[in-house]
Formats: structure tokens, sequence, C-alpha cells
């Protein structure tokens, strides 16, 4: 099996809703985010996927996430997993660090 693994941190706030505590006020994080490619074969070029592409693509979608309101960005996190999902044995994740 081979994998590639491609991490970009962005800053971002939100705020939890209905929530009794302080992280009901608008507070941030520097968050991380990690996508895998896997693939059992490497392709023509001698790679899973092409890194330049993928990582372009990765940093076109984060730059509308840096230093945003996360709560209005929802949607956007959505469209951004489902995009870079459409790429062949890809797997993403967000978390916060």
């Amino acid at each position: 099996m081979y994998e590639l693994v491609i991490q970009k941190s962005f800053a971002g706030a939100h705020k939890l809703r209905d929530y009794d505590g302080e992280c009901e006020k608008l507070h941030g994080h520097n968050w991380k985010v990690e996508v895998t490619f896997r693939s059992e074969k490497l392709n023509r070029s001698g790679m899973v996927i092409d890194f330049k592409i993928v990582k372009k693509k990765l940093e076109e979608i984060l730059s509308h996430l840096d230093h945003s309101y996360l709560n209005d960005s929802l949607i956007l996190i959505k469209v951004l997993k489902l995009a870079l999902l459409e790429e062949s044995n890809c797997y993403s994740c967000f978390y916060s660090h």
C-alpha cells in the first residue's frame, strides 16, 4: 500500500451555540487539516497522485477558511471534504491543535 499525506494549517474562530460555558463565546483555534491518499499501486509517473495539484487545490480551499468565522463556513467545510474525496483513495480529517 502506498500513501501520500498532506497537512496544512489555518486559524479560525467559532462559538458553540446553546452551550452554557466559556466556549459559547467567540474563540479561535489553529486547525490542522490532514488529507491522506492511498493506493495499491502507483500511477504511470510513479506517484499515488500528483502532489503539486492536490496541494494547490487544498491551499485554494483553505484560503476561504483562514482567519474566518467558521460557524458561517460549515457548508464550505463540507464542500472541502467532498472536493477532496472526489479524488480517488482519499481520506480527510479536521482537528484543532
